[in-house]
């Protein structure tokens, strides 16, 4: 299952469990709300801060089945809680430490900028043939949606040279500008072009008048 339900899951048991103490003790014993949230946080805790007030007979029993219940569901989903938040810094430790790796060991690789249907092909060719490339995409999903560990996503506009010195543009042996606007390709190019002169550029357009710009830009090849 993925993290992110388990976590939302998790979530809802906790609010359910705690709804359904405030209810039992409120309908049971006829107290208010704090008193009711008070026990039924003590119950689930297990602190042992005692009674808020002498229980009834019912209310006995029904704290009984709710320490059975909740306990158990209050562990669970404390403990996918947590896993939620340390495997999201585990993962962000593991894609720091990869990034860290590839900055230090990266030549000749390929830019990939832009993740979505063309960069994804692209992606796939380049490592059909055992070719080094790192990607680059703005849209902050694309970093959850992104498997390969033969390569590294950087988050980041792609038209800011900032973001190209993070991809080693200099290092590069070449770079697709595959984005979805025909405008920030151009740009990409125009940039890229400035920043390695011996850099391959191959770009995406979605017409002719839009290539012949590109290849005025820079780009060694256009595809329409």
């Amino acid at each position: 299952m993925n993290t992110r339900i388990r976590f939302f899951i998790a979530l809802g048991l906790i609010l359910i469990l705690i709804g359904l103490g405030i209810t039992g003790y409120s309908v049971i014993e006829g107290w208010g709300l704090t008193d009711s949230l008070y026990m039924t946080f003590i119950t689930l805790t297990t602190v042992g801060f005692g009674e808020v007030r002498p229980l009834s007979e019912t209310g006995r029993y029904f704290t009984i089945v709710f320490i059975i219940i909740g306990i158990g569901t209050a562990g669970f989903a404390i403990t996918t809680l947590f896993g939620f938040i340390f495997e999201g810094a585990m993962v962000r430790a593991m894609k720091e430490r990869r990034m860290e790796l590839f900055r230090r060991r990266m030549r000749g690789h390929y830019i990939i900028c832009g993740y979505g249907d063309v960069g994804r092909e692209v992606a796939s060719e380049l490592k059909k043939h055992s070719v080094h490339f790192v990607v680059v995409d703005r849209n902050p999903a694309q970093a959850e949606q992104f498997q390969d560990k033969s390569a590294v996503l950087i988050v980041g506009d792609a038209t800011e040279e900032a973001v190209l010195e993070r991809a080693k543009i200099g290092e590069a042996d070449g770079l697709v500008a595959a984005l979805a606007d025909d405008a920030a390709t151009l740009f990409v190019v125009l940039t890229a072009r400035q920043m390695n002169s011996k850099l391959q550029i191959v770009a995406k357009a979605t017409d002719e008048n839009a290539a012949r710009k590109m290849r005025k830009a820079g780009a060694d090849r256009v595809v329409t």
